[in-house]
Protein backbone atom coordinates (compact mmCIF):
# COMPACT_ATOMS: atom_id res chain seq x y z
CA UNK A 1 0.00 0.00 0.00
CA UNK A 2 1.13 3.46 -1.19
CA UNK A 3 2.35 6.09 1.50
CA UNK A 4 -0.84 8.33 0.43
CA UNK A 5 -3.18 5.43 0.61
CA UNK A 6 -2.33 4.60 3.85
CA UNK A 7 -2.37 8.27 5.23
CA UNK A 8 -6.07 8.04 3.55
CA UNK A 9 -7.15 5.16 5.39
CA UNK A 10 -5.99 6.46 8.93
CA UNK A 11 -7.36 9.60 8.25
CA UNK A 12 -10.87 7.94 7.03
CA UNK A 13 -10.37 5.88 10.25
CA UNK A 14 -9.83 9.05 12.79
CA UNK A 15 -12.95 11.33 11.32
CA UNK A 16 -15.03 7.82 11.93
CA UNK A 17 -14.25 8.04 15.47
CA UNK A 18 -14.61 11.67 16.02
CA UNK A 19 -18.08 11.54 14.70
CA UNK A 20 -18.72 8.39 16.59
CA UNK A 21 -18.20 10.19 20.08
CA UNK A 22 -19.90 13.15 19.07
CA UNK A 23 -23.18 11.15 18.39
CA UNK A 24 -22.27 8.96 20.90
CA UNK A 25 -21.32 11.39 23.40
CA UNK A 26 -24.27 11.51 25.90
CA UNK A 27 -23.62 7.75 26.77
CA UNK A 28 -20.03 7.80 26.76
CA UNK A 29 -19.76 9.16 30.42
CA UNK A 30 -19.94 6.27 32.45
CA UNK A 31 -17.35 4.15 29.71
CA UNK A 32 -15.12 7.06 29.88
CA UNK A 33 -14.97 7.59 33.47
CA UNK A 34 -14.99 3.94 33.68
CA UNK A 35 -11.29 3.77 31.85
CA UNK A 36 -10.25 6.56 33.88
CA UNK A 37 -10.61 5.02 36.57
CA UNK A 38 -9.08 2.02 35.67
CA UNK A 39 -5.90 3.44 34.58
CA UNK A 40 -5.86 5.42 37.70
CA UNK A 41 -5.87 2.38 40.26
CA UNK A 42 -3.94 -0.17 37.52
CA UNK A 43 -0.88 0.62 39.16
CA UNK A 44 -1.96 -0.94 42.84
CA UNK A 45 -3.19 -4.00 40.65
CA UNK A 46 0.22 -4.85 39.13
CA UNK A 47 1.82 -4.39 42.97
CA UNK A 48 -0.59 -6.79 44.30
CA UNK A 49 0.27 -8.93 41.08
CA UNK A 50 4.03 -8.82 42.06
CA UNK A 51 3.59 -9.96 45.54
CA UNK A 52 1.27 -13.15 44.02
CA UNK A 53 -2.09 -11.84 44.34
CA UNK A 54 -4.24 -13.22 40.65
CA UNK A 55 -5.27 -10.70 37.98
CA UNK A 56 -8.81 -11.34 39.25
CA UNK A 57 -8.27 -11.19 42.76
CA UNK A 58 -6.13 -7.93 42.85
CA UNK A 59 -8.73 -6.63 40.32
CA UNK A 60 -11.65 -7.11 43.68
CA UNK A 61 -9.82 -5.66 45.91
CA UNK A 62 -8.44 -2.59 44.54
CA UNK A 63 -12.20 -1.42 43.46
CA UNK A 64 -13.49 -2.57 46.48
CA UNK A 65 -11.06 -0.93 47.93
CA UNK A 66 -11.76 2.44 45.85
CA UNK A 67 -15.61 2.45 46.34
CA UNK A 68 -14.96 1.95 50.05
CA UNK A 69 -12.83 5.17 49.95
CA UNK A 70 -15.07 7.20 47.80
CA UNK A 71 -17.79 6.24 49.49
CA UNK A 72 -16.42 7.25 52.96
CA UNK A 73 -15.57 10.56 51.17
CA UNK A 74 -18.65 11.56 49.86
CA UNK A 75 -20.51 10.16 53.48
CA UNK A 76 -18.20 12.83 54.90
CA UNK A 77 -18.12 15.42 53.00
CA UNK A 78 -21.59 15.84 51.49
CA UNK A 79 -23.69 16.34 54.48
CA UNK A 80 -20.92 18.98 55.77
CA UNK A 81 -20.68 20.51 51.81
CA UNK A 82 -25.04 20.23 51.71
CA UNK A 83 -25.52 22.43 55.26
CA UNK A 84 -22.82 24.90 53.68
CA UNK A 85 -24.74 25.49 50.13
CA UNK A 86 -28.06 25.37 52.14
CA UNK A 87 -26.65 28.19 54.50
CA UNK A 88 -25.36 29.86 51.77
CA UNK A 89 -29.08 30.60 49.86
CA UNK A 90 -30.08 31.30 53.14
CA UNK A 91 -27.66 34.18 53.99
CA UNK A 92 -27.21 35.25 50.58
CA UNK A 93 -29.47 38.22 50.40
CA UNK A 94 -27.83 39.33 53.72
CA UNK A 95 -24.05 38.76 52.46
CA UNK A 96 -25.27 40.89 49.37
CA UNK A 97 -26.39 43.61 51.81
CA UNK A 98 -23.41 43.64 53.74
CA UNK A 99 -21.12 43.57 50.46
CA UNK A 100 -23.11 46.80 49.57
CA UNK A 101 -22.77 48.72 53.08
CA UNK A 102 -18.98 47.72 53.18
CA UNK A 103 -18.58 49.23 49.49
CA UNK A 104 -20.32 52.40 50.08
CA UNK A 105 -17.81 54.40 51.80
CA UNK A 106 -16.08 53.34 48.50
CA UNK A 107 -18.07 54.16 46.24
CA UNK A 108 -18.98 57.74 47.70
CA UNK A 109 -15.09 58.57 47.37
CA UNK A 110 -15.19 57.61 44.01
CA UNK A 111 -18.21 59.51 43.08
CA UNK A 112 -16.46 62.61 45.00
CA UNK A 113 -13.57 62.57 42.82
CA UNK A 114 -14.80 61.41 39.48
CA UNK A 115 -18.22 62.89 39.64
CA UNK A 116 -19.53 59.24 39.12
CA UNK A 117 -23.13 58.77 39.20
CA UNK A 118 -23.44 55.82 41.70
CA UNK A 119 -26.85 55.37 41.87
CA UNK A 120 -27.23 54.06 38.41
CA UNK A 121 -24.10 51.79 39.14
CA UNK A 122 -26.12 50.57 42.09
CA UNK A 123 -28.96 49.89 40.22
CA UNK A 124 -27.49 47.86 37.41
CA UNK A 125 -25.54 45.73 39.94
CA UNK A 126 -28.71 44.80 41.55
CA UNK A 127 -30.64 44.20 38.48
CA UNK A 128 -27.57 41.71 36.65
CA UNK A 129 -27.13 40.32 40.46
CA UNK A 130 -30.92 39.11 40.21
CA UNK A 131 -30.54 38.23 37.06
CA UNK A 132 -27.49 36.14 37.96
CA UNK A 133 -28.62 34.21 41.04
CA UNK A 134 -32.14 33.53 38.80
CA UNK A 135 -30.12 31.59 36.05
CA UNK A 136 -28.43 29.72 38.69
CA UNK A 137 -31.47 28.79 39.97
CA UNK A 138 -33.32 27.78 37.40
CA UNK A 139 -29.84 26.09 35.86
CA UNK A 140 -29.39 23.84 38.62
CA UNK A 141 -33.27 22.76 38.73
CA UNK A 142 -33.11 22.08 34.87
CA UNK A 143 -30.30 19.93 35.72
CA UNK A 144 -31.52 18.11 38.51
CA UNK A 145 -35.08 17.77 36.77
CA UNK A 146 -33.40 16.15 33.42
CA UNK A 147 -34.35 12.91 32.80
CA UNK A 148 -31.05 12.83 30.82
CA UNK A 149 -29.22 14.17 34.30
CA UNK A 150 -31.08 11.49 36.51
CA UNK A 151 -29.48 8.66 33.75
CA UNK A 152 -26.26 9.85 33.74
CA UNK A 153 -26.03 9.87 37.66
CA UNK A 154 -27.31 6.48 37.58
CA UNK A 155 -25.32 5.13 35.02
CA UNK A 156 -22.55 6.82 36.84
CA UNK A 157 -23.48 4.90 40.19
CA UNK A 158 -23.69 1.71 38.71
CA UNK A 159 -22.25 1.22 35.18
CA UNK A 160 -18.86 3.11 36.44
CA UNK A 161 -17.99 0.51 38.41
CA UNK A 162 -18.73 -2.20 36.45
CA UNK A 163 -16.66 -0.76 33.01
CA UNK A 164 -13.94 -0.20 35.39
CA UNK A 165 -13.35 -3.99 37.03
CA UNK A 166 -13.45 -5.18 33.65
CA UNK A 167 -11.11 -2.45 32.12
CA UNK A 168 -8.65 -3.40 34.94
CA UNK A 169 -9.10 -7.29 35.05
CA UNK A 170 -8.25 -7.06 31.29
CA UNK A 171 -6.10 -4.36 30.85
CA UNK A 172 -2.80 -6.25 29.96
CA UNK A 173 -4.85 -8.55 27.76
CA UNK A 174 -6.20 -5.10 25.56
CA UNK A 175 -2.82 -3.38 25.29
CA UNK A 176 -1.59 -7.20 24.25
CA UNK A 177 -4.22 -7.62 21.87
CA UNK A 178 -4.31 -3.80 20.33
CA UNK A 179 0.22 -4.16 20.27
CA UNK A 180 -0.76 -6.95 17.83
CA UNK A 181 -2.83 -5.17 15.60
CA UNK A 182 -0.37 -2.23 14.99
CA UNK A 183 1.05 -2.06 11.67
CA UNK A 184 4.34 -4.30 11.53
CA UNK A 185 6.83 -1.43 9.80
CA UNK A 186 5.85 1.01 12.08
CA UNK A 187 4.90 -0.63 15.44
CA UNK A 188 8.09 0.50 17.15
CA UNK A 189 8.00 3.63 16.58
CA UNK A 190 4.48 3.79 17.64
CA UNK A 191 5.03 1.97 20.51
CA UNK A 192 7.46 4.33 21.51
CA UNK A 193 4.90 7.36 21.25
CA UNK A 194 2.49 4.95 23.06
CA UNK A 195 5.08 4.95 26.33
CA UNK A 196 5.54 9.15 26.14
CA UNK A 197 1.73 9.56 26.41
CA UNK A 198 1.43 7.28 29.22
CA UNK A 199 4.81 8.94 30.73
CA UNK A 200 2.75 12.67 29.98
CA UNK A 201 -0.40 10.83 31.60
CA UNK A 202 0.75 9.28 34.45
CA UNK A 203 2.37 11.79 35.56
CA UNK A 204 0.09 14.51 35.43
CA UNK A 205 -3.36 13.09 35.85
CA UNK A 206 -2.08 11.02 38.82
CA UNK A 207 -0.18 13.28 40.12
CA UNK A 208 -2.51 16.39 39.47
CA UNK A 209 -5.06 14.22 41.22
CA UNK A 210 -3.17 14.26 44.03
CA UNK A 211 -2.16 18.10 43.84
CA UNK A 212 -5.99 19.13 43.92
CA UNK A 213 -6.56 16.85 47.14
CA UNK A 214 -4.07 17.63 48.96
CA UNK A 215 -4.36 21.69 47.89
CA UNK A 216 -8.32 21.16 48.91
CA UNK A 217 -7.34 19.93 52.19
CA UNK A 218 -5.36 22.16 52.58
CA UNK A 219 -7.48 25.22 51.89
CA UNK A 220 -10.69 23.87 53.39
CA UNK A 221 -8.87 23.35 56.94
CA UNK A 222 -6.63 26.19 56.92
CA UNK A 223 -9.82 28.48 55.86
CA UNK A 224 -11.97 26.68 58.72
CA UNK A 225 -9.61 26.91 61.43
CA UNK A 226 -9.45 30.95 60.71
CA UNK A 227 -13.28 30.56 61.22
CA UNK A 228 -14.47 31.52 57.77
CA UNK A 229 -18.36 30.96 56.61
CA UNK A 230 -18.20 28.53 54.15
CA UNK A 231 -14.62 27.93 54.02
CA UNK A 232 -14.84 24.51 53.56
CA UNK A 233 -16.69 24.53 50.20
CA UNK A 234 -14.91 27.44 49.35
CA UNK A 235 -11.32 25.27 49.85
CA UNK A 236 -12.63 22.39 48.52
CA UNK A 237 -13.63 24.07 45.05
CA UNK A 238 -10.06 25.71 44.94
CA UNK A 239 -8.49 22.29 45.39
CA UNK A 240 -10.71 20.87 42.63
CA UNK A 241 -10.27 23.90 40.09
CA UNK A 242 -6.83 23.29 40.71
CA UNK A 243 -6.55 20.92 37.90
CA UNK A 244 -7.18 23.47 35.91
CA UNK A 245 -3.89 26.07 36.32
CA UNK A 246 -4.01 28.71 38.33
CA UNK A 247 -7.87 29.04 38.22
CA UNK A 248 -8.09 27.45 41.22
CA UNK A 249 -5.80 29.65 43.52
CA UNK A 250 -7.31 32.76 41.43
CA UNK A 251 -10.85 31.37 42.43
CA UNK A 252 -10.60 30.98 45.83
CA UNK A 253 -8.20 34.21 47.20
CA UNK A 254 -11.27 36.15 45.25
CA UNK A 255 -14.50 34.09 46.57
CA UNK A 256 -12.36 33.53 50.44
CA UNK A 257 -10.90 37.53 50.41
CA UNK A 258 -14.41 38.69 49.68
CA UNK A 259 -16.03 36.77 51.81
CA UNK A 260 -13.50 37.69 54.40
CA UNK A 261 -14.43 41.23 54.07
CA UNK A 262 -18.08 40.86 54.51
CA UNK A 263 -18.12 39.02 57.50
CA UNK A 264 -14.81 40.14 60.01
CA UNK A 265 -14.72 43.80 60.61
CA UNK A 266 -10.58 43.75 61.25
CA UNK A 267 -7.55 43.18 58.99
CA UNK A 268 -6.43 40.31 60.16
CA UNK A 269 -8.46 37.56 59.63
CA UNK A 270 -8.40 38.89 55.89
CA UNK A 271 -4.93 38.46 56.12
CA UNK A 272 -4.84 35.31 57.22
CA UNK A 273 -7.52 34.17 54.52
CA UNK A 274 -4.75 35.73 52.05
CA UNK A 275 -1.59 33.52 53.39
CA UNK A 276 -3.60 30.47 53.56
CA UNK A 277 -4.07 30.93 49.18
CA UNK A 278 -0.08 32.48 49.48
CA UNK A 279 1.28 29.61 51.56
CA UNK A 280 -0.77 26.63 48.98
CA UNK A 281 0.62 28.31 46.25
CA UNK A 282 3.97 28.08 47.17
CA UNK A 283 4.05 25.29 48.39
CA UNK A 284 2.41 23.74 45.48
CA UNK A 285 4.60 25.72 43.13
CA UNK A 286 7.95 24.30 44.86
CA UNK A 287 6.87 21.67 46.47
CA UNK A 288 3.59 19.61 45.26
CA UNK A 289 3.85 20.07 41.38
CA UNK A 290 7.42 19.46 41.17
CA UNK A 291 7.70 16.13 43.42
CA UNK A 292 3.95 14.31 42.45
CA UNK A 293 4.06 15.66 38.68
CA UNK A 294 7.30 16.80 37.82
CA UNK A 295 8.46 19.04 34.24
CA UNK A 296 8.56 16.02 32.19
CA UNK A 297 4.98 15.51 31.21
CA UNK A 298 5.37 18.67 28.33
CA UNK A 299 1.71 19.77 29.04
CA UNK A 300 2.09 23.52 28.95
CA UNK A 301 -0.58 25.15 31.23
CA UNK A 302 -1.95 27.12 28.54
CA UNK A 303 -2.45 23.82 26.44
CA UNK A 304 -4.54 22.74 29.31
CA UNK A 305 -7.01 25.35 29.79
CA UNK A 306 -7.44 25.57 25.95
CA UNK A 307 -7.95 21.77 25.84
CA UNK A 308 -10.84 21.62 29.00
CA UNK A 309 -12.52 25.01 27.60
CA UNK A 310 -12.87 23.26 24.17
CA UNK A 311 -13.51 19.75 25.77
CA UNK A 312 -16.17 20.89 27.76
CA UNK A 313 -17.66 22.93 24.88
CA UNK A 314 -17.99 20.20 22.08
CA UNK A 315 -18.75 17.66 24.13
CA UNK A 316 -20.00 18.85 28.00
CA UNK A 317 -18.69 16.82 30.78
CA UNK A 318 -17.19 13.99 28.86
CA UNK A 319 -15.20 16.53 26.87
CA UNK A 320 -13.39 17.64 30.12
CA UNK A 321 -12.83 14.22 31.27
CA UNK A 322 -10.89 13.64 27.16
CA UNK A 323 -9.42 17.25 27.66
CA UNK A 324 -6.52 16.39 29.23
CA UNK A 325 -5.54 12.47 27.40
CA UNK A 326 -6.35 14.12 24.08
CA UNK A 327 -3.91 17.21 24.75
CA UNK A 328 -1.38 14.55 26.26
CA UNK A 329 -1.53 12.44 22.72
CA UNK A 330 -1.32 16.01 20.43
CA UNK A 331 1.56 16.82 22.33
CA UNK A 332 3.99 13.76 22.11
CA UNK A 333 2.71 13.50 18.68
CA UNK A 334 3.60 17.20 17.47
CA UNK A 335 7.14 16.67 19.64
CA UNK A 336 7.86 13.61 17.90
CA UNK A 337 6.65 15.58 13.98
CA UNK A 338 8.98 18.55 15.13
CA UNK A 339 11.65 15.61 15.41
CA UNK A 340 11.40 14.30 12.42
CA UNK A 341 11.42 17.74 10.86
CA UNK A 342 14.37 19.48 12.09
CA UNK A 343 16.60 15.92 11.14
CA UNK A 344 14.99 16.19 7.67
CA UNK A 345 16.69 17.46 4.75
CA UNK A 346 13.99 20.36 4.42
CA UNK A 347 14.70 22.00 7.63
CA UNK A 348 18.86 21.17 8.01
CA UNK A 349 19.74 20.56 4.46
CA UNK A 350 22.78 19.07 5.49
CA UNK A 351 22.77 15.61 4.45
CA UNK A 352 24.86 14.41 1.59
CA UNK A 353 23.13 11.37 0.56
CA UNK A 354 19.91 13.46 0.27
CA UNK A 355 20.79 16.33 -1.91
CA UNK A 356 24.17 15.30 -3.99
CA UNK A 357 25.57 12.44 -5.18
CA UNK A 358 29.14 13.41 -4.16
CA UNK A 359 30.61 10.94 -1.62
CA UNK A 360 31.78 11.52 1.68
CA UNK A 361 35.23 9.68 2.20
CA UNK A 362 37.95 9.88 4.82
CA UNK A 363 40.56 12.27 4.39
CA UNK A 364 44.16 10.65 4.18
CA UNK A 365 45.92 13.46 6.58
CA UNK A 366 49.52 13.19 5.83
CA UNK A 367 49.08 13.91 2.08
CA UNK A 368 45.63 16.18 2.35
CA UNK A 369 43.84 13.67 -0.24
CA UNK A 370 40.48 12.07 -0.30
CA UNK A 371 39.87 8.28 -0.98
CA UNK A 372 36.55 6.30 -1.23
CA UNK A 373 36.36 3.00 -0.23
CA UNK A 374 36.91 1.56 -3.58
CA UNK A 375 39.99 4.16 -4.36
CA UNK A 376 38.04 6.86 -6.52
CA UNK A 377 39.65 10.36 -5.59
CA UNK A 378 36.93 12.87 -5.44
CA UNK A 379 37.11 16.73 -4.13
CA UNK A 380 35.02 16.50 -0.50
CA UNK A 381 31.90 18.95 -0.40
CA UNK A 382 30.86 20.66 2.70
CA UNK A 383 27.62 21.56 2.77
CA UNK A 384 26.87 24.68 4.60
CA UNK A 385 24.02 26.98 6.08
CA UNK A 386 23.95 29.77 7.55
CA UNK A 387 22.58 29.93 11.48
CA UNK A 388 19.71 32.04 12.08
CA UNK A 389 20.42 35.57 14.09
CA UNK A 390 20.98 34.97 17.50
CA UNK A 391 22.37 31.08 17.06
CA UNK A 392 25.97 30.40 17.44
CA UNK A 393 27.58 28.05 15.57
CA UNK A 394 30.59 26.04 16.41
CA UNK A 395 32.84 24.56 14.16
CA UNK A 396 35.10 21.92 16.02
CA UNK A 397 37.82 19.46 14.89
CA UNK A 398 39.08 16.67 17.68
CA UNK A 399 42.05 14.11 16.08
CA UNK A 400 42.92 11.03 18.69
CA UNK A 401 45.55 8.97 17.94
CA UNK A 402 45.87 5.65 19.02
CA UNK A 403 47.72 2.89 18.62
CA UNK A 404 44.97 -0.04 17.69
CA UNK A 405 43.87 -2.36 14.68
CA UNK A 406 41.75 -0.62 12.65
CA UNK A 407 39.05 -3.48 12.86
CA UNK A 408 38.95 -2.63 17.33
CA UNK A 409 38.90 1.34 16.58
CA UNK A 410 35.83 1.23 14.26
CA UNK A 411 33.90 -1.65 15.63
CA UNK A 412 33.92 0.47 18.86
CA UNK A 413 33.24 3.78 17.21
CA UNK A 414 30.36 2.36 15.13
CA UNK A 415 28.76 0.62 18.09
CA UNK A 416 27.19 4.15 19.75
CA UNK A 417 25.56 1.43 22.31
CA UNK A 418 28.93 0.49 23.79
CA UNK A 419 29.93 4.47 24.48
CA UNK A 420 29.16 4.48 28.00
CA UNK A 421 31.02 1.75 28.76
CA UNK A 422 34.36 3.42 28.08
CA UNK A 423 33.38 7.05 27.71
CA UNK A 424 32.26 8.30 30.91
CA UNK A 425 30.97 11.42 29.50
CA UNK A 426 28.23 9.54 27.80
CA UNK A 427 25.35 8.89 30.36
CA UNK A 428 22.91 7.29 28.09
CA UNK A 429 22.57 6.11 24.40
CA UNK A 430 19.72 4.47 23.34
CA UNK A 431 18.86 2.86 19.81
CA UNK A 432 15.36 4.80 18.36
CA UNK A 433 15.43 2.74 15.05
CA UNK A 434 17.63 -0.11 13.32
CA UNK A 435 18.97 0.31 10.22
CA UNK A 436 20.18 -1.62 7.21
CA UNK A 437 22.76 -4.62 7.85
CA UNK A 438 25.79 -1.62 7.95
CA UNK A 439 23.57 0.42 9.99
CA UNK A 440 22.84 3.38 7.47
CA UNK A 441 19.63 4.83 8.78
CA UNK A 442 20.09 4.19 12.71
CA UNK A 443 18.82 6.68 15.00
CA UNK A 444 20.23 7.13 18.59
CA UNK A 445 18.93 9.23 21.19
CA UNK A 446 22.18 10.53 23.48
CA UNK A 447 22.46 11.93 26.71
CA UNK A 448 25.67 13.51 27.60
CA UNK A 449 27.74 15.08 30.89
CA UNK A 450 30.10 17.38 30.28
CA UNK A 451 32.50 18.91 32.73
CA UNK A 452 30.41 21.81 33.55
CA UNK A 453 27.27 21.57 35.28
CA UNK A 454 24.89 21.17 32.44
CA UNK A 455 23.88 17.91 30.28
CA UNK A 456 23.44 17.71 26.18
CA UNK A 457 20.67 15.92 24.98
CA UNK A 458 20.15 14.97 21.81
CA UNK A 459 19.16 12.41 18.70
CA UNK A 460 21.23 10.90 15.69
CA UNK A 461 21.03 9.55 12.89
CA UNK A 462 23.25 7.64 10.94
CA UNK A 463 23.48 9.27 7.08
CA UNK A 464 26.51 7.60 5.90
CA UNK A 465 28.59 4.96 6.13
CA UNK A 466 31.93 3.33 4.79
CA UNK A 467 33.46 0.64 6.86
CA UNK A 468 36.06 0.91 8.12
CA UNK A 469 37.16 4.55 7.32
CA UNK A 470 34.22 6.89 7.76
CA UNK A 471 30.68 7.79 9.47
CA UNK A 472 28.41 10.91 9.23
CA UNK A 473 25.35 11.62 11.34
CA UNK A 474 22.84 14.32 11.65
CA UNK A 475 22.18 15.57 15.14
CA UNK A 476 19.14 17.39 16.75
CA UNK A 477 17.96 17.99 20.39
CA UNK A 478 20.36 20.66 22.27
CA UNK A 479 22.80 20.71 19.27
CA UNK A 480 21.93 20.56 15.49
CA UNK A 481 23.80 19.82 12.71
CA UNK A 482 26.43 17.29 12.22
CA UNK A 483 29.23 15.08 13.04
CA UNK A 484 31.95 12.72 11.17
CA UNK A 485 34.36 10.13 12.10
CA UNK A 486 37.56 9.61 9.79
CA UNK A 487 39.68 6.91 10.44
CA UNK A 488 43.43 7.20 8.77
CA UNK A 489 47.20 6.79 8.89
CA UNK A 490 50.45 7.23 7.43
CA UNK A 491 50.73 4.01 6.38
CA UNK A 492 48.46 1.46 4.28
CA UNK A 493 44.96 1.46 5.84
CA UNK A 494 45.27 -2.77 5.26
CA UNK A 495 47.82 -2.70 8.70
CA UNK A 496 47.08 -4.58 10.99
CA UNK A 497 47.97 -2.26 14.28
CA UNK A 498 49.30 1.17 13.52
CA UNK A 499 49.37 4.64 14.52
CA UNK A 500 46.12 5.49 13.53
CA UNK A 501 44.37 8.75 13.28
CA UNK A 502 40.58 9.26 15.12
CA UNK A 503 39.37 12.33 13.42
CA UNK A 504 35.83 14.03 14.33
CA UNK A 505 34.58 17.06 12.97
CA UNK A 506 31.37 18.47 14.88
CA UNK A 507 29.37 21.63 13.02
CA UNK A 508 26.27 22.24 14.98
CA UNK A 509 24.20 25.39 16.63
CA UNK A 510 23.24 25.13 19.93
CA UNK A 511 19.52 25.54 20.35
CA UNK A 512 19.50 26.36 24.07
CA UNK A 513 18.66 29.90 24.66
CA UNK A 514 20.81 30.19 27.28
CA UNK A 515 23.84 28.96 26.24
CA UNK A 516 23.24 31.44 22.85
CA UNK A 517 22.81 33.90 25.22
CA UNK A 518 25.65 33.42 26.73
CA UNK A 519 28.07 32.32 23.88
CA UNK A 520 29.77 36.03 23.43
CA UNK A 521 31.05 36.08 27.23
CA UNK A 522 32.02 31.86 27.44
CA UNK A 523 32.34 30.38 23.98
CA UNK A 524 35.74 29.87 24.93
CA UNK A 525 34.60 28.19 27.72
CA UNK A 526 31.88 25.80 26.01
CA UNK A 527 35.54 25.14 23.26
CA UNK A 528 37.09 24.04 26.36
CA UNK A 529 34.31 21.81 28.12
CA UNK A 530 34.25 19.98 24.20
CA UNK A 531 37.86 19.50 24.36
CA UNK A 532 37.47 17.85 27.60
CA UNK A 533 35.11 15.63 26.65
CA UNK A 534 37.00 14.75 23.78
CA UNK A 535 40.14 13.98 25.40
CA UNK A 536 38.37 11.86 28.07
CA UNK A 537 36.85 9.94 25.28
CA UNK A 538 39.87 9.27 23.36
CA UNK A 539 41.66 7.95 26.62
CA UNK A 540 38.81 5.89 27.47
CA UNK A 541 38.64 4.21 23.82
CA UNK A 542 42.49 3.40 24.54
CA UNK A 543 42.04 1.66 27.50
CA UNK A 544 38.83 -0.35 26.19
CA UNK A 545 41.02 -1.66 23.53
CA UNK A 546 43.67 -2.38 25.55
CA UNK A 547 46.09 0.25 23.53
CA UNK A 548 48.06 2.98 23.92
CA UNK A 549 46.60 6.59 23.59
CA UNK A 550 49.34 8.70 21.93
CA UNK A 551 47.81 12.04 22.22
CA UNK A 552 45.35 14.68 21.24
CA UNK A 553 45.51 17.00 18.45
Amino acid sequence: MSARRQLRFWLIGFLLFLISVYLLREILLPFVAGMVIAYLIDPLCDWLERKGCSRTVATSLVTAGFILVVSMVLLLLVPLLRSEIVHLIETLPSLIARAQDSTWPWLQLLQERWSIDMSQIQNAAKDQTGILIKWIGKTVGTILSSGLALANLLSLVFIMPVVAFYLLRDWDKLIAQIDSLLPRKHAPVIREQVKLIDTVLSGFIRGQVSVCLLLGTFYAVGLALIGLDFGLMVGMLAGLLSFIPYVGTIVGFIAGIGLAFVQFSEWTPIFLVAGVFVIGQVVEGNVLTPRLVGNRVGLHPVMVIFALLAGGGLFGFLGILLAVPVAAVVGVLTRFAIKQYVTSRYYLDLSPAADSPTQFTHDHISEGKTLTEGGDRREHKVLQQSPPIGVTQYSLVTTWRIEAPIAAVWNAISNAESWPTWWNYVERVVKLKTGDKNGLGSRYGLLWRTRLPYKISLESKVTRIEAPVFAEVIVSGDVEGWGRWRLASKGSITEVRYDWHVRYDWHVRVTKFWMNWLTPLLKPVFKWNHSVVMKQGGKGLARYLDARFIGME
